[in-house]
């Protein structure tokens, strides 16, 4: 907020019309269109700032820190264009969470991250470890180097959900680690044990680390997700490891409105992945794997028809895909599976389960912001 000391000799034709319009205060002039002030008439800022949807001219720290709370434990700041956490004495930066500095469990490559320019891991208690990808000139920004085209994914600019990145399939497991517990809250109080899963889908997700303790004897997921063809899909996950895996990838879980968005082509607002009629799930390697075309999940990108616009596979049937976790208690899923059909299957049509709940047709994809 600016302040401003004037006499009123030196007050000009343009503020006596904004004085006439109430749009100045007597002690300390909040003007138009400068931090934390009405924006103009115009519905503008002064440079470097932008017009809320609540007629308030805010910054880029504003914007991105809106919804951050870093634990109750810091604050948040913006930098290199990203929100960090600036964390009170005896707590350190994790993403967006500030984590005790005693009692964590240092798990190696619990989140992607940018510092100095470039992605480098770091472990469970917020140390930094390995470089994970040099940006060079390009910047980083939400833990991956800009306008870089993640391997497996697709982007997907101009949808009503904001451009994103997705997975082009269902997701495979890669590399070393484990799937740790079912469920990463066992006291039920809404907080996970994963500070590296929940800082990545603070946003996204609203998960939060429990940092109260009580959860330090949870095995926490350790293994990655892929998104490969040919690939058989990853079963028997639950929400929380499924948000853990996309996040040692560097990821996070699709939100409700990505993935809808992703399968209905956008704007098109397609009924299925592939168009609006349903293909009745008869011929096997075109039509997408439901109503009991296979017995089990079949491996990635072998039902050649089930294919979106922007060649995203396997949008219906197959494996059910986790998603939001809209309340505590449950998670959707979306998708349907390879025993549903018609109105099952659609792009719309989802599922809710608690997210600890396990079954061989229960998988995932990942999305990453830009």
């Amino acid at each position: 907020m600016r302040t401003a000391h004037r006499t009123l000799s030196r007050v000009t034709p343009a503020l006596v019309v904004l004085l006439a319009a109430g749009c100045l205060q007597r002690d300390g002039i909040d003007f138009p269109g400068t931090a934390g002030a009405p924006c103009y008439p115009n519905g503008t800022c002064d440079a470097g700032l932008s017009c809320s949807s609540e007629g308030v001219c805010v910054g880029e720290e504003i914007r991105r820190c809106a919804g951050v709370t870093c634990s109750n434990r810091g604050q948040c700041v913006v930098r290199d264009g990203a929100p960090s956490c600036v964390c009170t004495a005896g707590y350190r930066n994790l993403g967006l969470s500030c984590v005790a500095l005693t009692g964590c469990t240092p798990t190696p490559r619990a989140l992607a991250l940018c510092d100095g320019g470039d992605v480098y891991w770091f472990d469970g208690c917020g140390a930094r470890g390995e470089l994970r990808q040099d940006c060079g000139d390009a910047g980083c920004s939400g833990g991956a180097c800009t306008g870089s085209a993640p391997e497996g994914m697709v982007l997907l600019p101009d949808f009503a959900a904001g451009a994103f990145w997705i997975d082009v399939y269902e997701a495979s497991l890669t590399g070393f680690g484990e799937l740790g517990d079912e469920d990463q809250d066992r006291d039920g109080d809404g907080k996970i044990a994963d500070a590296g899963a929940a800082a990545a889908h603070a946003l996204s997700h609203g998960l939060v680390f429990d940092d109260d303790g009580g959860e330090e004897s949870v095995r926490l997921t350790t293994v990655a997700s892929a998104s490969v063809p040919l690939a058989l899909p990853i079963g028997n996950l639950t929400f929380y490891q499924a948000a853990a895996a996309c996040t040692r990838a560097g990821k996070r879980l699709c939100t409700d409105a990505e993935w809808r968005a992703a399968c209905q082509n956008g704007p098109a607002f397609t009924r299925y992945p592939y168009g609006e009629t349903y293909d009745g799930g008869d011929e096997a390697g075109a039509d997408c794997w439901t109503d009991g075309l296979s017995n089990g999940l079949e491996v990635t990108g072998s039902a050649s028809a089930c294919v979106t616009a922007n060649g995203i596979f396997d949008l219906s049937g197959n494996a059910a895909e986790w998603t939001s976790l809209p309340a505590s208690d449950t998670a959707r899923l979306h998708g349907g599976d390879l025993a549903m059909n018609g109105s099952g299957v659609t792009c719309t049509s989802f599922e809710t389960l608690p997210p600890w709940s396990t079954s061989f047709w229960l998988s995932f994809r990942c999305c990453r912001d830009l």
